[in-house]
């Protein structure tokens, strides 16, 4: 993949040299956060190696993203190849999730961490570092960035890089970082769209055509934005339903399953056309009060008429999926993150690329009396809290089904693909 590098801006430039102007050259950190697509990522993350190599020889430096995956393709990959350009030697020892690295008669040595959940803490305990950098901090838990910075607090001169997209106002690095920039010795510098040069106005305006509601506050204009609202206002039964007949016939089919018993288990069909860019929301079954026989019984109907199709399921029923699994479907335990998830699935509707069958989406798909949680009614009913970042968990059924298709359909897609967050 080839990247596109112009000159930086002034907001690039400073989130790489900021360590030697002399205004704040000796500031411990410097947080970097605003819109999406503002070269942060890249300017910061090679920023650090030098400022690191330049000061310290011989020394340990931590390398933080969600996971070591995201991490190596986002920032690691690029990076490596810009050091080397500029006449560093890097050595990637894979095995470690270590890189040495070597300028003129300093080398020093930059180890990779994931931090998505809690347990990664103790991932860090014992290391000491000259310094830590983390990508998309906000996307990790307090728990991890304490541990991490603690373990460069005995080194002189040590500093913290930190970048994000902004997240709610009540989110611990708004109200612990960003907010008391003084007791942490920081700097701060907020970034917007046009602040990355190699972006023309029709990017920047295909990119806040991507996102509507909070998303659009928080990605576009990089705000740290509470959630409030119907979660997916663009939804439009003008411009996000199609007629049966005009849907492709060149799909590639998958189902989403959220289990339900008490409440309403849904198993939405869908299929992605390469040709149109688009997914096309097929079926939906949705159901109270049904056994695991049922499920299975709707699911081997499909896979008789679609083929060996994926479902993407509700890890939450293990027992479900492993029924699934002995009856010879395609199974699979779907990543369940819920505001990458609720992101996702929103940039479709916005942009007019999730498309729902209109045969099928009716305000009930069950013949019993007692139902009526389907597609028409939950999408213009599923809402944020009020005081927290997330759903209320009220009609939410088949939305969560089509939440774990579309993610984890689009999430498999797009890890053989490199993309580089620049």
């Amino acid at each position: 993949m080839t990247v596109t590098i112009a000159p930086p801006s002034s907001k690039q430039l400073f989130s790489e040299f900021w360590w030697l102007y002399p205004k704040y050259k000796n500031k411990t950190t410097l947080i970097a956060d605003g819109s999406i697509r503002t070269g942060k990522t890249m300017w910061m993350s090679l920023g650090f190696v030098q400022w690191g190599t330049h000061e310290f020889d011989g020394q340990n430096f931590i390398m933080a993203g969600k996971t070591i995956a995201s991490l190596r393709r986002n920032v690691i990959v690029p990076l490596i190849n810009r050091l080397v350009r500029l006449g560093y030697r890097v050595k990637d020892k894979q095995s470690d999730n270590c890189l040495t690295i070597t300028f003129g008669n300093h080398t020093n040595y930059f180890y990779l961490f994931g931090g998505k959940d809690e347990s990664r803490q103790d991932l860090v305990q014992g290391i000491t570092a000259a310094g830590c950098y983390f990508d998309e901090v906000a996307l990790m838990p307090e728990s991890f960035v304490n541990q991490a910075t603690g373990r460069a607090l005995t080194v002189p001169n040590h500093k913290y890089w930190f970048n994000c997209n902004p997240a709610g106002p009540m989110h611990y690095f708004k109200l612990h970082w960003i907010d008391d920039l003084k007791d942490k010795d920081a700097v701060r510098v907020t970034f917007n769209m046009y602040d990355n040069p190699i972006l023309t106005n029709k990017e920047i305006e295909d990119a806040k055509n991507m996102y509507s509601g909070v998303f659009f506050d928080r990605y576009i204009l990089g705000k740290w934005s509470s959630s409030d609202g119907v979660i997916y206002p663009d939804f439009s039964k003008d411009k996000n339903m199609i007629d049966p007949a005009d849907i492709p016939t060149d799909l590639d089919y998958f189902c989403g399953v959220d289990w339900g018993y008490s409440h309403y288990g849904s198993i939405v069909l869908c299929g992605y056309s390469e040709n149109t860019k688009k997914v096309y929301m097929l079926n939906e079954y949705t159901h109270q009060y049904k056994e695991i026989d049922y499920w299975v019984d709707v699911a081997l109907k499909i896979q008789d008429k679609y083929g060996d199709i994926p479902f993407y399921c509700d890890s939450a029923r293990p027992e479900h999926v492993a029924r699934f699994q002995e009856e010879g479907l395609n199974a699979i335990n779907a990543d369940k993150s819920v505001l990458i998830g609720i992101e996702k699935l929103a940039g479709l509707i916005k942009s007019r690329r999730l498309l729902v069958a209109k045969d099928e989406a009716k305000t009930t798909t069950d013949t019993d009396e007692d139902s009526s949680e389907t597609f028409l009614h939950e999408i213009f009913e599923y809402v944020w809290q009020k005081v927290k970042d997330a759903p209320v968990k009220e009609h939410d059924h088949v939305l969560d089904a089509l939440r774990y298709a579309i993610f984890e359909y689009f999430k498999e897609r797009e890890s053989a693909v490199e993309t580089y967050n620049i």
